[in-house]
């Protein structure tokens, strides 16, 4: 058990959202990355904005207060709103 640990703080990093949400991410997320629900998508992601535009996929995340589809009830009470992008 302590090896599972082990390996997976290896590749994984701690996050706070600007909003206070505490989650782990991929260890490559960075300051300036953003956590996006895709509509239909079971987890969290991270994407990095590019400079040309769009977005490159850094990998998933896990987000507390977010993952048991919280952010689909934000949608109806008008707290975010879809928004489409490019993913590179």
């Amino acid at each position: 058990m302590l090896f599972v640990a082990e390996s997976t703080l290896t590749t994984r990093r701690l996050l706070v959202t600007d909003k206070g949400y505490i989650g782990v991410v991929d260890h490559k997320a960075q300051k300036g990355d953003i956590i996006v629900v895709l509509y239909g998508s079971s987890v969290p992601l991270i994407l990095r904005p590019r400079n040309e535009g769009g977005f490159i996929l850094i990998g998933e995340a896990y987000v507390h207060g977010i993952m048991q589809g919280e952010a689909m009830e934000w949608l109806k009470n008008g707290d975010y709103e879809l928004e489409n992008f490019d993913i590179f």
